[in-house]
């Protein structure tokens, strides 16, 4: 990711009203002397004695320092120097403490020194927001050659898959619908044109650097495309089954409303095993295809045939598995989206049941 450091820069000089020396690296002299080398012309032979000299110098006082060069090379020498600053300066007052502000590239979140070595790290944060994906992944298929629900599954599933890369709903989106919803395979294609090799990610781990892995809500996550490489389908169906959870469980609670609207105004009476009345608007998907059933109810053709594919539906998000491809374009579902979307909003959907 290229970024414009200059505008950091004149943030800082203009949010926090630093007088900023920006300096670039040596790779050859340590922080402390190559920082004395410059600012302490006379100065001591030991390392120990540079740092003591720096911090007591007032050359050296008050300065606002960029590092914007730093990287995996460079860094672990610079993280020693800015650990031992922060013990050294201390108690010093806050207007003679010299500041570093080191931008740090190409290492792992993990090798950042921790609260406890007195430095304050702000992770830059480079990948796309859950909602940036899901937005563009929304857009992506607007044009989709499915039905309205497979467009919204489609996005959601590939939104989810993608987590913070955007890369893997522009590939997936060339593909079909039911390869979608079985990723494995597409994703283990993806991971070969980015060259990622299965071997080294299970010897040495997912590389962060190259977007294997990456801090997303607060946790490393590993990217889609090594939880296929490493064949780890219950990571791949979790993704799927978040996906789906967002756009399924409304559809399916939006047409358990519908059928609660119909089973009420007919008045049916409806009791359980035991002959106590039960309240209509209480029943699950699953329980209204049992009444419509046993009642012997006379829906509307598509309401009736729809009922036992969403409640198969239903089972298995209630029970964390995603809802596969036959299920999904399953033809009553189909048809009663088709219907749904067909009707204006001021017409009833459908007529009132009837008992046998």
């Amino acid at each position: 990711m290229e970024v414009d450091w200059r505008d950091l820069l004149e943030g800082a000089r203009r949010d926090l009203q630093w007088e900023t020396e920006r300096r670039s690296l040596s790779e050859t002299l340590s922080p402390a002397a190559a920082l004395a080398d410059e600012f302490l012309p006379l100065r001591p032979n030991a390392t120990s004695d540079l740092m003591r000299a720096l911090s007591e110098a007032s050359e050296f006082a008050g300065l606002r320092i960029l590092i914007d060069n730093c990287d995996s090379r460079t860094w672990p020498a610079w993280r020693t120097f800015l650990r031992d600053w922060a013990t050294i300066t201390k108690s010093a007052a806050r207007h003679r403490r010299t500041v570093f502000c080191v931008i740090v590239r190409g290492v792992s979140p993990k090798e950042m020194p921790t609260f406890d070595d007195g430095l304050s790290v702000r992770f830059w944060c480079g990948i796309a927001s859950p909602a940036d994906v899901s937005l563009f992944a929304s857009l992506l298929f607007e044009d989709a050659p499915y039905s309205a629900l497979e467009r919204a599954v489609a996005a959601s599933v590939c939104s989810s898959l993608a987590q913070w890369d955007p890369a893997v709903v522009e590939y997936l989106r060339n593909e079909s619908l039911q390869t979608i919803l079985e990723p494995t395979a597409a994703l283990r294609r993806l991971a070969s044109l980015l060259e990622w090799n299965t071997e080294k990610i299970r010897a040495r781990g997912p590389d962060w650097p190259a977007g294997q892995c990456d801090l997303k809500d607060g946790a490393f996550r590993e990217h889609a495309c090594v939880h296929a490489l490493l064949d780890a389908r219950d990571a791949i169906e979790r993704l799927i089954w978040t996906g789906q959870l967002s756009v399924l469980l409304p559809f399916i609670e939006e047409r358990r409303r519908d059928y609660v609207g119909l089973l009420r105004a007919a008045k049916v009476r409806l009791v359980d095993s035991q002959d106590r009345p039960l309240r209509v608007e209480d029943l699950e998907i699953g329980e209204i295809d049992h009444h419509v059933r046993a009642n012997r109810l006379q829906l509307p053709p598509e309401l009736l045939a729809a009922l036992g594919p969403l409640k198969r539906m239903r089972d298995r998000l209630s029970h964390l598995k995603s809802v596969g491809y036959e299920l999904l374009t399953h033809p009553a579902i189909y048809r009663l989206n088709a219907q749904l979307i067909g009707r204006p909003e001021n017409e009833p959907k459908w007529n009132l049941p009837t008992t046998g």
